[in-house]
């Protein structure tokens, strides 16, 4: 099966998408850090490999106001490296929407900030003092902030969602990603592609996360009324080949290009079925063959085709594909594809005739 690739130069401009999460690193002096500081919570020691010793490591929470509202930012500091990670919702230091993300070109001035409000606690090297006791930041300190972790994120607005949770439920993601969806209290409901090491895809109810954390915000109820949530989390390899290792690479251009590169590895922009449009789907089938067809779909919904053989199986699943359909999806949510996920948009878009085709091919 092919997908519409998103033409990662088109970007949007509506304000839903952006930044989410983000941890940081860089070097700091440790002359002039604070390592008595009340907000170490936990001092400890941690393995680092390629340096062959145990590191020192000091662990703190310091609240940033917003508002109003307090906005943790996790701090890190290993001794023995004179190493510093930090990291926050970038998104939630902005604005308290929980619909709200933060745009790429926003995140450097944003960093800068924040380590410049913890500056009494942590010093980088990039910032030195001058003789009149100016703290001046070198031209290139974004070039010596690493990225850890980079959240990209992008809200959909969602008037059908049992067609949109059925369709992405039975896709399948490219390169044999480990699937999972998992379900919870007040409608929540969230598709994982998950690795090891190097990040996360995530697609999520974002009105049901709402309800579960912040059932007494009526406001921040409406605003996330009908909208999903399409999250990838970048670490390690994918930053690399992302071209995203460093805070001085994230713009506008290279996140979406990394959201929309991501999208397409997850396949749930494929184009998915009309409810209630089976009989029309099989149409072209001879009769005998669309009856024994529906029969074996509504079995596979069910989880009783168990009688069926290997090449029974192989054959009507040939034949569903052909016809648009998607076995073990429940029936009553199939037919012709017609609608899919935008990530430009963040809709449901019309697929076009050459997408519908292509959705029948068998993978």
């Amino acid at each position: 099966m092919t997908t519409r690739l998103c033409r990662p130069c088109d970007i949007p401009t509506d304000p839903d998408w952006g930044v989410d999460t983000v941890k940081v690193g860089f070097y700091v002096d440790l002359s002039q850090c604070d390592l008595y500081s009340p907000v170490w919570s936990f001092t400890g020691s941690r393995n680092l490999a390629d340096a062959g010793m145990e590191a020192d490591r000091f662990t703190g929470w310091v609240p940033i106001d917003v508002d109003g509202e307090a906005v943790p930012v996790r701090i890190e500091l290993f001794s023995a490296r004179g190493l510093c990670h930090l990291q926050f919702n970038a998104a939630r230091m902005v604005s308290a929407d929980p619909r709200s993300l933060l745009p790429p070109s926003a995140l450097q001035p944003l960093v800068a900030g924040i380590i410049d409000h913890l500056r009494d606690i942590i010093w980088p090297t990039f910032v030195q003092v001058t003789e009149d006791g100016e703290a001046l930041w070198a031209d290139d300190w974004a070039d010596r902030v690493l990225f850890r972790r980079l959240d990209l994120a992008r809200n959909f607005r969602i008037p059908e969602p049992s067609v949109v949770r059925a369709g992405i439920e039975c896709s399948a993601s490219k390169y044999g990603k480990r699937r999972s969806i998992e379900t919870s209290a007040n409608g929540g409901w969230t598709v994982w592609n998950r690795t090891a090491q190097s990040g996360s895809d995530r697609l999520y109810d974002k009105a049901a996360e709402v309800r579960n954390k912040q059932s007494h915000q009526a406001d921040a109820l409406r605003s996330c009324d009908g909208v999903f949530r399409f999250e990838t989390e970048l670490r390690r390899d994918r930053l690399t080949r992302l071209g995203l290792g460093r805070l001085s690479d994230l713009d506008e251009v290279s996140a979406w290009k990394a959201l929309a590169h991501r999208w397409d590895s997850t396949r749930w922009g494929s184009p998915l079925s009309s409810p209630g449009e089976v009989a029309q789907a099989v149409r072209s089938l001879p009769v005998k063959q669309q009856a024994s067809l529906i029969g074996y779909l509504h079995l596979r919904a069910a989880g009783m085709a168990n009688g069926f053989t290997k090449n029974q199986i192989r054959t009507l699943n040939k034949k569903a594909q052909m016809c648009g359909l998607t076995p073990g999806m429940p029936v009553h949510l199939m037919g012709t594809p017609s609608k899919r996920l935008d990530l430009y948009s963040g809709t449901l878009a019309p697929v076009s005739e050459q997408e519908s085709l292509a959705a029948s091919i068998p993978v």
